[in-house]
């Protein structure tokens, strides 16, 4: 009877056990799936594509080296208050964001400024060979 009694407990235990860890580890995930959510939107909203685009234009390839070599600053309001679990996948994914942004529009723009430089150079050699 005793065996039973201790048998009937230890399974009650496993089980509240299983369910309080599998609520929490479901609540970690989805507040690093909100962090994550939230970097995104925070790094598209804080990018501007014309202003990379035209540091691109005008420094060659020195503004894709810049974008890549910078680490962005995370907003620290974001993060006033957050766990840190959120505050790691914010701050990871925030910066991978903005900086593959910034690198995108910063070799467009240094695509851009090649290719008219190109054009220009091709039209000065052709104006003086004639």
């Amino acid at each position: 009877m005793r065996i039973r009694t201790v048998l009937h407990i230890s399974v009650i235990f496993i089980t509240v056990f299983v369910l309080v860890t599998s609520q929490v580890a479901s609540a970690q995930t989805s507040e690093v799936e909100q962090a994550t959510a939230d970097a995104r939107r925070d790094a598209e909203l804080n990018v501007s594509p014309i202003a990379w685009g035209s540091a691109g234009f005008v420094c060659s390839f020195f503004a894709p080296i810049y974008a890549y070599v910078a680490l962005p600053e995370v907003p620290v309001g974001a993060l006033l208050g957050k766990s840190p679990e959120y505050v790691d996948a914010y701050t990871l994914v925030y910066q991978e964001n903005v900086r593959r942004r910034r690198i995108q529009a910063s070799i467009i723009g240094c695509a851009i400024g090649s290719a008219l430089g190109t054009i220009t150079s091709y039209m000065v050699v052709s104006q003086n060979g004639n």
